[in-house]
């Protein structure tokens, strides 16, 4: 078992998944547009979508991928690139129109890179999110395998499944 942070990577049955539009709408909300969908070949509704997101050693979501993914092996790319990158990250600090909490994003070469996880309360919380997700990232191993999102599945019988 292993202990610490890491990547794991969850697969959505079809981008019309409910589950999914709340990750796109988040990802709007934090950055001002949609993700796009890497190495898309069909570009259907139907297609299965995966993503990856950064986790603390008690499980806690740090921070989320930028793009959109139709096939785990791009996912995982991706995720090996940024966890693996040396360059220096832009962090672009956001606030949430309505309700006035704090989010973020980082651009590398001048694509979004990461998002953050969730909104915080205070800009003490988002700083702090920040600095972890950064450290986090650095020593984080990457999950095999992607948790599949289905909403035929039931509460506990998921299955890790490499695609």
């Amino acid at each position: 078992m292993t202990v610490g942070s890491r990547i794991v990577f969850m697969r959505f049955a079809t981008a019309r998944s409910p589950k999914l539009q709340l990750w796109i709408d988040h990802f709007d909300r934090v950055v001002g547009h949609g993700p796009r969908v890497v190495n898309s070949v069909a570009s259907g509704q139907d297609e299965c979508i995966v993503v990856w997101h950064l986790v603390s050693a008690n499980n806690r979501m740090l921070a989320r991928s930028a793009n959109l993914f139709e096939r785990f092996e791009d996912a995982q790319a991706d995720a090996l690139a940024t966890s693996g990158s040396t360059a220096l990250r832009e962090i672009v600090l956001t606030s949430h129109q309505r309700r006035g909490e704090y989010g973020w994003y980082s651009l590398l070469d001048g694509e979004v890179e990461m998002i953050c996880a969730r909104w915080y309360g205070t800009e003490r919380d988002r700083r702090n999110a920040i600095e972890l997700a950064e450290l986090s990232l650095v020593t984080s191993h990457l999950a095999a395998g992607a948790r599949p999102i289905d909403p035929g599945v039931r509460r506990g019988q998921h299955e890790h499944v490499a695609r």
